[in-house]
Order: C-alpha cells, then structure tokens, then sequence
C-alpha cells in the first residue's frame, strides 16, 4: 500500500502534572489530547518564527 502523504512523528516527554494540565484543555476545547497538542506545537512554532522575524527587523 502506498501513502499518499508524509508525516512526521514527534515524541514529548511530559510531566505528570503537564499531561493532566494538557488532557483537561483538550477536553474543554473538544478535541483528542494528540489534536490539542498539535495545534499548540503549530501555535509555538509560528510565534518562535514572528519573534525570529521581529528580532532581525529590530537590528
């Protein structure tokens, strides 16, 4: 079987308080715990690259 797409697996290693923290905001945002983290890694990653972008502006 082919694969049409390509994905890449990320592993987290997370403190007991941080996956408890993580599961009660996904379940607020109705979504599965792997969709909310997702989308927070896709939030971070945009913020590090406008803060990168700013950065070079400034000097």
């Amino acid at each position: 079987m082919k694969r049409d797409k390509k994905t890449t697996q990320f592993y987290f290693r997370l403190a007991p308080g941080e996956r408890k923290l993580i599961e009660k905001a996904a379940r607020i945002d109705r979504r599965s715990t792997s969709d909310f983290i997702r989308l927070a890694v896709v939030d971070r990653a945009i913020e590090a690259i406008e803060a990168d972008k700013k950065r070079k502006e400034d000097s």
